[in-house]
């Protein structure tokens, strides 16, 4: 069994704790992603059975509770759906893998200059391509809280003006 994503995360920042108390309109809502793929080892490589691929989000729970109480019952579900795999029929018509090809396809997503970077660089990144390979475009900006006292980014525009953005 290879767990490919498990990320348990809130939309909310930790670090607004006691500002949500004070405000009975806004709620934290927790998120579950979570991949996982099943192979049989045999004599000649590894048989690719199943997987499962979900997403949850709970209005009720933080993450850590969505974690607790539905990453048990994810694991029964996919070990429910490896169990039922007609394993003579799917042999016939997949392919095996070696050890080798499925960690290095796995590897492979994390192949960007920000997963192995030592130091990230300073700055505001515009696009998924900028921070994969932590190459910031935006070196001039502010982060200050807002009204609701939440982080915001500001950034410097052409009249030395910060302007608030969220499309970094």
């Amino acid at each position: 069994m290879v767990v490919k994503d498990l990320w348990l995360f809130d939309d909310r920042d930790s670090s607004l704790e006691e500002s949500l108390k004070k405000s009975p309109v806004t709620k934290r809502k927790g998120h579950l992603e979570f991949r996982c793929e099943a192979y049989l080892q045999t004599a000649g490589g590894y048989l690719p059975l199943t997987y499962l691929d979900t997403a949850i989000s709970s209005e009720e729970h933080r993450a850590l509770n969505v974690g607790n109480i539905i990453l048990p019952s994810l694991f029964t579900a996919f070990m429910n759906k490896v169990s039922a795999v007609d394993i003579e029929s799917l042999s016939k018509r997949r392919r095996l893998l070696s050890y080798h090809a499925i960690d290095s396809f796995n590897l492979s997503r994390f192949n960007y200059v920000m997963d192995t970077a030592m130091v990230w660089r300073k700055g505001v990144y515009k696009n998924l391509e900028e921070f994969l390979n932590n190459n910031p475009s935006i070196t001039d900006y502010r982060v200050d809280k807002n009204k609701m006292g939440e982080r915001a980014l500001y950034i410097r525009e052409a009249n030395n003006q910060y302007v608030y953005t969220h499309d970094a």
